[in-house]
């Protein structure tokens, strides 16, 4: 089977989440950023960084992001086949200008060139200009796994965070990734998280399952602390990871402002509240940055090594005492078994996220590329 849903009353009203096959949703997305005049080669590379956060359980990060890139794109706010170029490169440096492409395209070709410099070099480093959002940091991060290096990646964002101490946004969630190969036979440890106590993705899933927001994360429109996603979502005073000076939001806060030195201000891009998009206050391009770095392991010393030794590290951790669950889990570990589980039985797409999607469809004239999606529905 392709597709399976709870029952039919989607069909009518979007009423039940519907499970599609990875395969088949990275297949629509393709063709409607085809028909956005995205290049192939480009669309099946942004459909890869989509999917993967669906398959990892990053709902935010998937698929419920085309829409909104559809727009960006349809109103000359994001450029659908960008002249990529590198702008500046000394040995095992570079930055590239995504002339105002999509972020996953932009983000894609960063790792690699960081990749391809730390082969010669050891490690090495690359920053990005005149991007847009690249959803899932940690994807772009994984991608290094597959030569055993280290992938750490950043980006800045449009400003939604509030400082420690101010009352203004003036940094964005600003998300850092940093994935490191372990054994063959287990999860990858990928750290992955927003520099502000929730993500925006994270707080709109919140409010589409109904769900209140935790203490620390969020400030309402009149500046007091709010449990209330909506509320959050509308005033987009989000607070740093850590919440509040007593709980450690300084630390949040600093880095957030590191992320956004090393993606926007040596990128030679925008940052702080140069920053525009679909989160902003006007409707602008975004110019955001990103920051990629690659570490070959073995140029530290041999491979075997490295791997025997965080092996034996993540069992020490892994089998240690645990309460409240059945042990301790590393980075990493929880959305491996996410996407195993997901690619087996199919990514989850919300009853709103569905019907945006169809219409979606209707709108670029791709209604088959829908019912394709659909199809062998239970």
């Amino acid at each position: 089977m392709h597709c399976q849903v709870r029952d039919k009353s989607w069909v009518s009203g979007m009423a039940e989440t519907l499970y599609v096959r990875h395969g088949r949703l990275h297949y629509f997305v393709r063709e409607a950023l085809k028909r956005l005049r995205v290049p192939a080669t480009h669309a099946s590379k942004i459909g890869d960084a989509l999917i993967a956060a669906d398959l990892a359980g990053v709902e935010g990060e998937g698929v419920s992001r085309l829409p909104l890139f559809a727009t960006r794109i349809r109103t000359g706010l994001i450029n659908p086949n960008p002249g990529m170029k590198i702008a500046h490169q000394e040995e095992a440096t570079a930055t590239i200008d995504g002339d105002n492409g999509m972020g996953h395209v932009v983000g894609m070709r960063s790792m690699e060139l960081a990749m391809e410099l730390a082969k010669q070099f050891g490690v090495s480093a690359v920053a990005a200009r005149n991007s847009n959002d690249f959803g899932m940091a940690g994807y772009y991060a994984r991608l290094a796994l597959e030569e055993q290096m280290v992938g750490i990646v950043m980006s800045n964002a449009v400003p939604a965070m509030v400082p420690t101490y101010g009352t203004t946004p003036m940094l964005g969630a600003n998300p850092l990734a940093i994935a490191i190969p372990v054994a063959e036979d287990a999860a990858p440890f990928v750290l992955d998280f927003a520099t502000t106590s929730m993500s925006r993705p994270s707080i709109e899933d919140a409010a589409r399952r109904g769900e209140q927001i935790p203490d620390g994360v969020a400030l309402d429109a009149s500046g007091k602390m709010t449990h209330d996603p909506q509320a959050a979502l509308e005033a987009l005073h989000l607070l740093p990871l850590g919440g509040t000076p007593a709980s450690g939001s300084h630390k949040g806060f600093g880095l957030a402002l590191a992320i956004d030195i090393l993606s926007g201000v040596l990128s030679g891009g925008a940052f702080g509240r140069q920053l525009a998009g679909p989160e902003g206050t006007h409707e602008a391009v975004a110019g955001i940055g990103h920051f990629f770095i690659a570490v070959r392991l073995r140029a530290f010393g041999p491979w075997v090594k490295f791997r025997n030794g965080i092996t034996d590290m993540m069992r020490q951790l892994t089998g240690s005492p645990a309460k409240g669950a059945p042990r301790i889990y590393y980075p990493g570990e929880a959305e491996f078994e996410i996407d195993q589980e997901r690619r087996a039985s199919g990514i989850p797409i919300a009853p709103d996220v569905a019907s945006e999607l169809e219409g979606l469809s209707r709108q670029l004239d791709i209604h088959d590329s829908w019912e394709h999606l659909i199809e062998g529905r239970k």
